[in-house]
């Protein structure tokens, strides 16, 4: 998974940072669509070539593997 470079194109800045923060506050919440709504950041996130910053990296990792694992047969 990447990291946030600070070398990083500046046009990826705004919303990769903005992701990053809904992102952040749905690992710190549950609700009805959370996993759904995390996997479209994640994938809008990495389909745009983006980053994803160090403090949540390893969570936002763990769940990935986890979202597939479940929804993988589904």
């Amino acid at each position: 998974m990447r990291t946030k470079k600070r070398n990083a194109l500046f046009g990826r800045y705004p919303s990769c940072d903005l992701l990053n923060n809904a992102l952040r506050y749905l690992l710190r919440n549950n609700g009805p669509d959370r996993e759904h709504a995390m996997e479209e950041i994640i994938t809008a996130i990495h389909k745009a070539d983006g980053y994803i910053h160090a403090d949540i990296a390893d969570k936002v990792e763990s769940f990935n593997e986890w979202y597939w694992g479940k929804y993988r047969d589904a």
